[in-house]
């Protein structure tokens, strides 16, 4: 069984590996391979969070401010300058996947809402676009109904967005991230050994693991 915190430090592990790969290895596409199942969890924490938060403000407002500081750090590992408007970072993917969530669960002309979250992640070109948005929507509502579906889901998802695929074969790389299923289903639930140091640090490695990969591709 895995508690959310070493559930937490996989995403956190495998993003960083992800990362690594797109700014300093390139050429090692087995690295972004791995970085798959880093979005499939942080999506699920964010359908967790959503179910669970005692203030849907307050989580709004640490994935916007997060969104925010993180900008700066992502548009210089990407585009290798302080302000970017070419793409933008996933935490202001999930900020909107987080409204979403909130206009679904209002239901009614509210639901309309959870649409134009996906348009505007694509007008934005946020990081994952709508894909991004309804990941957690789609763990929200599928995974306690079955891992199956929501795996099911998953992969027609990225058939659908059309993924680069993994080289020399038509299978899209974001559809390994299926393998998330497997540490998902081993999670017990239970907090681990976070607090709040540690909790906040796992929004803090984003930006700062990304302002360093800038830094050491810069110097190179």
């Amino acid at each position: 069984m895995i508690s959310r915190t070493g559930l937490k430090g996989l995403a956190a592990a495998t993003m960083v590996v992800d990362h690594v790969g797109v700014v300093l290895l390139p050429q090692l596409w087995l690295l972004r391979c791995v970085g798959r199942l880093a979005f499939p969890i942080y999506a699920f924490f964010l359908a967790q969070g959503f179910r669970y938060t005692k203030s849907q403000a307050r989580y709004l407002a640490r994935l916007a401010g997060f969104a925010l500081l993180s900008e700066i750090p992502f548009d210089y590992m990407v585009y290798g300058q302080a302000f970017a408007w070419q793409g933008q970072n996933v935490m202001f993917t999930l900020t909107l996947a987080l409204l979403a969530l909130a206009c679904l669960e209002k239901g009614g002309w509210w639901m309309a809402g959870a649409v134009a979250c996906c348009l505007a992640a694509e007008a934005l070109r946020t990081d994952y676009g709508s894909f991004g948005v309804l990941l957690p929507v789609t763990s929200f509502y599928l995974w306690p109904r079955g891992k199956g579906l929501w795996a099911l889901v998953f992969l027609a998802m990225c058939w659908l967005w059309e993924f680069a695929p993994i080289p020399g074969t038509p299978v899209p790389m974001e559809a390994l991230g299926v393998a998330a299923a497997l540490p998902l289903a081993l999670y017990h639930g239970g907090r681990g050994t976070e607090g709040p140091v540690v909790r906040w640090g796992f929004y803090a490695v984003y930006p700062l693991h990304m302002g360093v990969l800038a830094l050491i591709a810069g110097l190179a």
